[in-house]
């Protein structure tokens, strides 16, 4: 499947139909036909046939025509994440020779060549001939996407034309659209998965709707989205989807019921919980678990979840069309690694030859296979099932991260000695030896921000004289956390519930706060706990602060989680604050009227 060639295809039969929403404008098949083309003009003047264009955008429907500008021009476009630092951007572009960056910030990069799309240059372009001056074949690597390393310099995937045919092919087989279809793209489109939804719509002569959820306070608005642009294809991960029925009252899941046919959850192993929470819900959609590394595409296997779902854990189910697997180092159990053969295995990595031939290969047919690190098994009905990994690679909110490039990050403060970062039960922890006592938690937080992507920033900070080492000299993962445990222990049992930092914070709210927060995390979480040692993410932090304002009427931001960290510190901030910032429950506010109406 050429996508540019079926673009072409439904622009014949449908040139009028809507083809991408966002909030501000729609554009018409006949529109994305025309602006991408006079993108690929654009670099056509500029980079030759397979040329790298490298992109620096916002998540709006710019994106998507700007994608597509580039696949017209027979080129390979590298994704830029704006919250990178311009140190690991600038990697980027040299390994990959990036020869133009596309970008929404025409002051940003001053010493590379840049073509400046804005809303206004989209609508100049909008009246342009659509013509392309050169007639160029698709290019043999769509894109490159850069993924976690453990040396701190991200892994480059190139996918090739016959890999992105491979998942848009399959995509369509298992969760088809159609005219009336709409994708929604919320996916950042540095990830993998965002492809499905940045091609699936096109695929299935249907619609896209661009959605950016980096902001918490946009969750309930994409709720109503749904609704309104009827969307059909949702994209999600298990812990977004979560946070998704945390905040949805009963209108809000019936939106989701009636609209959404397919829910296509990936990027994380699926609690059984959230399986319960959309069959207890009757939610009408499709529930899917997928599975696959972005060095196979995307996908490789899949689940659809059926209604009487009752086993211990969720499969990630059999192999996508064009894909198999196999299982390598098996124990008694039938526990090995996951061995990925077929036609999503991509050309590999650009810059680590080393982890090319430890990873990739060929099997004795000529297929290409890919070793996972992920452990898994085949139960009794021939499904795969997913048990972890084999390495220090873990997942955070459906992103695969090395704990080892978290160190990397970490070791170039010049405060900090020594580092480690572990993971475990969810909470992702770094402990570390630095140059004086006490260092600032919050200062050394905020400057990691500054150089590595936020959703790698760890959820707590643990400061030791030495880090411990086992018999063979190295790190002693155990005893960290042990010196973890014990500390937090520590820490809760020191703390009087019934001290007098709780004298003139109003118990009714404290209580809500803290059900809202067990009921967030799944676990017993009390007033002097650390919302993030107990498993707490980000999340967790936008479920929390959307319920705090729905139940509570009160308004908080994002940072105050991070700052206060545990109920009983949050809720005396909150009270602290200015009374025009703080809202008492709308029942208070009731009782309150009534009383005054009694009185008057």
């Amino acid at each position: 499947m050429n996508i540019i060639e079926k673009l072409k295809k439904n622009v014949e039969i449908n040139p009028d139909k809507i083809a991408i929403h966002d909030d501000k404008y729609s554009f018409t098949y006949r529109n994305v036909d025309i602006i991408s083309t006079e993108i690929a003009n654009k670099i056509n003047e500029n980079v030759s046939q397979n040329g790298v264009v490298a992109l620096d955008l916002n998540h709006t429907y710019i994106i998507v025509l700007t994608i597509l500008g580039v696949l017209k021009a027979g080129c390979t476009y590298v994704p830029l994440n704006k919250r990178n630092s311009m140190e690991r951007n600038r990697h980027i572009l040299k390994i990959t020779k990036s020869e133009i960056i596309l970008t929404d910030d025409g002051g940003k990069f001053e010493k590379e060549r840049t073509l400046v799309l804005s809303d206004v240059v989209i609508g100049m372009m909008m009246g342009g001939e659509g013509k392309l001056s050169q007639l160029r074949s698709f290019p043999d690597f769509p894109y490159i996407l850069f993924t976690s390393g453990s040396t701190g310099e991200p892994k480059g995937v190139r996918v090739t034309k016959e890999n992105l045919n491979y998942i848009l092919e399959n995509m369509q087989n298992i969760c088809p659209g159609d005219k009336n279809s709409v994708f929604c793209l919320t996916t950042p489109y540095t990830f993998d998965v965002a492809a499905t939804e940045i091609f699936g719509w096109i695929a299935a002569n249907a619609s896209v709707f661009t959605f950016d959820i980096n902001n918490f306070k946009m969750y309930k608005v994409l709720l109503k989205k749904i609704g309104q642009f009827h969307i059909s294809h949702f994209g999600s991960s298990p812990s977004l989807l979560n946070t998704l029925f945390d905040i949805s009252n009963e209108e809000d899941i019936q939106i989701i019921s009636q609209n959404i046919k397919y829910l296509i959850v990936a990027g994380e192993e699926m609690p059984v919980r959230l399986v319960e929470r959309w069959r207890n819900y009757g939610i009408q959609s499709k529930l899917y678990n997928f599975y696959g590394p972005t060095e196979a595409t995307v996908y490789a296997t899949y689940y659809e979840i059926p209604r009487n779902f009752s086993s211990s854990s969720v499969p990630i189910g059999r192999s996508l069309n064009g894909a198999s697997f196999l299982i390598e180092n098996a124990d008694e159990q039938g526990k090995g690694e996951l061995v990925i053969t077929g036609k999503g295995i991509t050309d590999g990595y650009i810059n680590n030859q080393d982890l090319n031939e430890k990873n990739f290969g060929h099997m004795h047919n000529g297929e290409r296979y890919y070793r996972t690190g992920d452990i898994v098994r085949v139960n009794g009905n021939g499904e795969l099932i997913f048990y972890g990994r084999n390495d220090d690679q873990i997942e955070l909110n459906g992103i695969r991260v090395e704990l080892g490039e978290i160190d990397y990050y970490v070791a170039r403060l010049p405060e900090i000695k020594e580092v480690k970062t572990l993971q475990n039960n969810g909470v992702v922890s770094f402990f570390f030896v630095g140059i004086s006592e006490n260092l600032n938690l919050d200062s050394l937080r905020h400057k990691l921000k500054n150089m590595m992507p936020s959703y790698m920033v760890p959820n707590v900070f643990f400061q030791l004289d030495s880090l411990p080492l086992n018999i063979n000299k190295k790190i002693d993962k155990q005893e960290l956390l042990r010196l973890f445990m014990l500390s937090r222990d520590s820490k809760n049992s020191t703390e009087d519930s019934f001290d007098s930092e709780t004298e003139g914070i109003c118990e009714d709210i404290l209580e809500s706060t803290v059900k809202i927060f067990r009921d967030t995390l799944g676990t017993e979480i009390d007033l002097d706990d650390d919302f993030f040692e107990f498993g707490g993410d980000s999340l967790n932090v936008v479920s929390c602060a959307i319920q705090m304002e729905e139940k509570l009427g009160i308004v908080i931001e994002m940072d105050t989680f991070y700052l206060y960290r545990t109920p009983r510190k949050i809720v005396k901030y909150l009270q602290s604050r200015k009374k025009s910032n703080f809202n008492p429950p709308a029942l208070f506010k009731m009782w309150g009227k009534l009383i005054l109406s009694l009185l008057n």
